[in-house]
């Protein structure tokens, strides 16, 4: 849909005046929490993050340091100043969380697809002074996203923010997910229709998440900023290569300096910036073939059942009210019609034929 709304409802601020989270992927141990949040100080960073509890795709892998990590996020925030805060995925750790003082949390993205365990959090925030931050569900469902998001505040959370880490991808192949942009006004959208037009609900771009590749981050973030978004939540690490998880996005906090000072000035090298979009443009091109593709096969048996059945390859009728439909949609989306008629007109030919050889093919085997 179209979303240049999104650049006019919300000014915009400078990279420098931007909420800034940073901090590593996991907690890993005492000296590596400490260091990196050191490391972080002086870099402009605001809020400091560590997930202690790791939800992860199969059994086996580090799930995370557990409760143990709270002291070392507590040091973290007796001794630097900077807000701590870490990923909750269950009422249990909330609650841990809440007892430890902590200034924040967010819930991640499989756990905001789950309303239930959405539902169960948000009771056990009741009330909560801390920050709750709310990441996009793996699908790109801004209706989804924007319930986890009444849930918190329907609890009376002080300050709720929204995060946009990207979505699982079907099609994306070079980045890690697929960023699905046009979220953001429908997501603002929702909100002001909930909360009121003067309420303006702040949002932070995950580009680690997104780019899943530390040398896309800029790109990504440059993207992120012609949009209305308030800041950002980086991962970095003291030593990214040897991280114990999600090794390949994250960045050491010097890396994360010279990324700072890029994002104050326009950039030169507008081939890398536009890389990540080329890259998204190349799995559109792909899964549009891979779709082709599908289509093709369900052509066949289409196809053969004609055959088999004594019907004409060609039905205008049929034909008629396909087009209709798919040229709607396409102004739908802000499509040239004309356009769309054009393209639907050749596949519908190159599928007619397909349909005659298929019927060529069998009457023939059957002679034989």
């Amino acid at each position: 849909m179209d979303d240049s709304s999104a650049h006019s409802t919300h000014e915009e601020p400078p990279a420098s005046q931007m909420m800034l989270v940073a901090g590593p992927c996991s907690a890993e141990s005492r000296q590596q929490v400490v260091g990196i949040a050191q490391g972080l100080r002086s870099l402009g960073v605001t809020h400091y993050r560590a997930a202690l509890w790791k939800p992860r795709t199969r059994p086996g892998s580090f799930e995370g340091v557990g409760v143990e990590g709270l002291a070392w996020l507590q040091e973290v925030q007796a001794s630097t100043g900077l807000k701590v805060g870490t990923e909750v995925c269950l009422p249990e750790q909330v609650e841990a969380v809440r007892a430890a003082g902590l200034d924040f949390v967010w819930i991640g993205a499989r756990t905001v697809s789950n309303p239930f365990m959405v539902e169960a959090i948000a009771e056990q925030l009741e009330g909560a002074t801390q920050t709750v931050l709310v990441k996009n569900p793996i699908s790109p469902d801004a209706p989804l996203w924007m319930g986890a998001i009444e849930r918190i505040k329907s609890r009376g959370v002080a300050e709720v923010m929204a995060i946009l880490r990207g979505c699982t991808p079907v099609y994306t192949k070079q980045m890690r997910n697929n960023p699905h942009w046009e979220m953001i006004a429908e997501l603002r959208a929702l909100y002001q229709k909930r909360y009121g037009t003067e309420v303006q609900l702040p949002l932070l771009l995950d580009p680690s998440h997104i780019a899943g590749r530390a040398d896309l981050l800029e790109a990504v973030c440059r993207t992120g900023m012609l949009y209305p978004i308030d800041g950002f939540m980086i991962e970095c690490h003291c030593d990214p290569e040897h991280a114990w998880t999600d090794a390949r996005q994250q960045i050491k906090p010097s890396e994360l300096h010279q990324l700072l000072k890029a994002l104050q000035h326009p950039s030169s090298d507008h081939e890398a910036m536009l890389r990540p979009m080329r890259y998204q443009l190349h799995d559109l091109d792909s899964a549009i073939v891979e779709l082709l593709a599908e289509r093709h096969k369900l052509t066949q048996t289409i196809g053969r059942y004609k055959q088999a059945n004594h019907l004409e390859p060609y039905q205008e009728e049929q034909r008629a009210l396909v087009e209709a439909h798919y040229t709607e949609q396409a102004a739908q989306y802000g499509l040239d019609p004309d356009w769309a008629k054009q393209i639907y007109a050749l596949i519908h030919t190159y599928s007619l034929e397909e349909q005659r050889a298929v019927s060529s093919e069998d009457v023939t085997k059957n002679k034989n």
